[in-house]
């Protein structure tokens, strides 16, 4: 997947040295899940978590319906894991920044007067640059006491608030992260050199946050949905 990538981008790079081509900035929404298993966390809920989205957007016509597209992004893919029932306000949330570069094909499916509906579809390559950690744990030092009717008394921890800037181990993180894409975009053409548009991008990872360090190692990967709008501007080159 990895040599495919810079095989692929190679190749885009030396195409759009001809015909038509465009180049435009977008910004959005993302919604991340993160695909784990947490079985063996008593009373934890993994949680899907909303960032941001920007990216300059490149793309070189291959013909009359057919694009490559390609950019850099700047994504967060986020999420968190909430404890619940006797422990609800006790939680911990990864913001995670990744540098992304897509290849896709993109394809004019149909158009309705200036609204042009283009599929797309590709793979992508990403490093995962910054993370911050924050949340709030347990305090065992500031406890405090109830009494109930029966006389029992229940004794309550509060909780502390934290958040710091997360330190990468070479020996644990994969940095590196790749996977396939597939979109749907709504252009509508301004006039001949500028376009808006609506972009809605679904990004699998297909490799793991972690590098393989231990025995039984349960994988953690990235599903995210971005929704973005921005504005194209097409030029010709020879």
């Amino acid at each position: 997947m990895k040599y495919l990538f810079f095989i692929f981008l190679a190749i885009f790079i030396i195409n759009l040295c001809t015909a038509q081509s465009a180049i435009g900035i977008n910004t959005g929404y993302t919604y991340n899940h993160l695909n784990t298993d947490i079985s063996n966390r008593a009373l934890t809920e993994n949680t899907n978590k909303g960032g941001y989205g920007f990216g300059l957007q490149i793309k070189h016509e291959i013909k009359t319906r057919l694009y490559l597209q390609t950019g850099i992004y700047l994504l967060q893919k986020n999420y968190s894991f909430n404890r619940i029932d006797d422990y609800i306000g006790i939680y911990e949330t990864f913001n995670n920044s990744y540098i992304q570069i897509p290849l896709n094909i993109q394809f004019k499916a149909f158009k309705i007067k200036r609204v042009t509906f283009i599929i797309s579809t590709g793979v992508y390559g990403a490093y995962w640059f910054y993370s911050k950690v924050y949340g709030t744990t347990p305090n065992i030092f500031d406890t405090t006491q109830e009494v109930g009717n029966d006389g029992e008394i229940t004794q309550n921890l509060t909780v502390a608030n934290f958040g710091e800037k997360y330190k990468f181990n070479s020996l644990i993180d994969n940095r590196f992260e790749y996977g396939f894409d597939t979109g749907l975009q709504l252009d509508y053409k301004v006039n001949s050199k500028y376009s808006i548009f609506l972009d809605s991008n679904y990004y699998q990872s297909l490799t793991d946050q972690q590098k393989k360090y231990m025995i039984n190692q349960v994988s953690k990967t990235n599903q995210t949905l971005c929704i973005s709008i921005g504005c194209l501007f097409k030029f010709s080159t020879k």
